[in-house]
């Protein structure tokens, strides 16, 4: 907050905590919960992903055109074949605590820490007491200032955002924004049938998925071969060229066939993609204020390795990212934005205004990053192709 005294500036920095206003869940609770929003939040969140990959590569400086959407393929691959086991897990986590609440206190601590947030935010509580308490506090602050900045980490960007919706804010700057998860978790909320849907696609997809793997795969290996087993008995001599070059001639009728037998299962793939995503927008209740934005200018600093600021839903908004954490550092990316001066840099921005501030930073992975991605897509495919060819065969396809 700005107020001008006698040509000089005065900034107060006034704290908005608000979860000290509601009670803590018990982690039964929560955990009931997360059976319901963790298929659509796990899913949001890399769709978010991918396409803050995409927007970050179009003004990254790269030396090699490598794709950073791999990394994004990567997310989506493993969240498609394990989240049938993370729902799993969810359910034993919740049959044990019903019989034994204090098993796990180091689980109770994680989830209640983590996830334990996210269910007050989508609570009554929040919506009755302290975003009005927030509201009251706030006006006091556009009493007695010139000019008033919300910033907001994490959940309280979000909270701060839908504060900013009443007007009279001079710039907001969201830190690691939880935007996209919180969505969802107040969608989920006014969603009741949504959860049984989300059940059905993520049990069912991996299967299908795998099945259409394999078959094309098996389709494209078996193309492949017929021609570099032709190539090499032509180059070797062992048989006529001529005999040698039937089967190339032969290879690509081959191949539309075998797609053409395998078209069916694509069909149905594609099919339940798509019902299931119209379906899933039909029951899905989103908030109102969702496709709102703050009347004024928005900073959104975010790290690419940062998943819950994953994704936006404000197009005008400015990005500022900052860069990732090396090493096991990453896990806290989450906490550690205000340990980097990039994020001191975007602070200053709405005070000193674009042409002023520092230059923004570019994001960039690094080379083991890069690897590490193409082998973890490369091996999540041969994965799915594993698992698809397992069924293929138990029916003789």
């Amino acid at each position: 907050m700005l107020r001008s005294t006698d040509g000089s500036v005065l900034v107060r920095f006034i704290d908005g905590w608000w979860d000290g206003h509601v009670t803590p869940p018990p982690l039964g609770r929560v955990l009931r919960w997360m059976l319901r929003v963790t298929p659509f939040m796990t899913l949001m969140v890399i769709a978010g992903w991918m396409l803050d990959l995409q927007a970050a590569a179009q003004t990254a400086p790269r030396r090699w055109k490598y794709p950073w959407e791999v990394l994004g393929i990567a997310a989506a691959a493993f969240a498609l074949l394990f989240l049938p086991a993370l729902m799993i897990v969810l359910v034993i986590a919740n049959l044990v605590i019903i019989r034994r609440p204090d098993a796990w206190p180091r689980l109770t601590d994680i989830v209640l820490s983590t996830m334990g947030d996210a269910w007050l935010y989508r609570s009554d509580e929040l919506d009755d007491d302290v975003l009005s308490r927030l509201r009251a506090q706030l006006n006091d602050v556009r009493d007695s200032s010139d000019h008033v900045v919300l910033v907001g980490h994490s959940q309280g960007a979000e909270i701060g955002r839908r504060l900013a919706l009443d007007g009279g804010i001079d710039a907001c700057i969201w830190v690691g924004g939880a935007l996209i998860p919180l969505a969802v978790a107040r969608t989920m909320r006014r969603s009741r049938s949504l959860p049984y849907v989300l059940w059905c696609y993520v049990l069912i997809s991996p299967l299908l998925f795998s099945l259409l793997v394999a078959s094309l795969l098996q389709t494209l290996g078996g193309f492949i071969w017929t021609l570099l087993d032709s190539f090499l008995s032509v180059v070797s001599g062992a048989v006529k060229p001529t005999a040698g070059l039937e089967p190339m001639r032969q290879a690509p009728w081959d191949l539309t066939g075998s797609f053409l037998a395998h078209l069916p299962l694509l069909l149905g793939f594609a099919t339940f993609s798509l019902l299931s995503a119209l379906l899933l927008r039909k029951l899905a209740r989103w908030p109102s204020d969702l496709t709102q934005s703050p009347d004024c200018p928005v900073i959104m600093v975010k790290s690419l390795a940062d998943p819950v600021c994953f994704g936006h839903l404000d197009t005008a908004a400015a990005v500022r990212y900052v860069p990732i954490r090396a090493g096991r550092a990453v896990w806290r990316e989450h906490v550690a934005y205000f340990e980097k001066p990039e994020t001191g840099s975007a602070l200053w921005e709405p005070l000193l205004g674009p042409e002023d501030a520092p230059p923004p930073y570019e994001p960039r992975f690094g080379v083991m990053t890069k690897i590490v991605a193409t082998v973890a897509a490369a091996g999540l495919i041969a994965a799915a192709y594993a698992l698809g060819s397992a069924v293929l065969n138990a029916f003789g396809w």
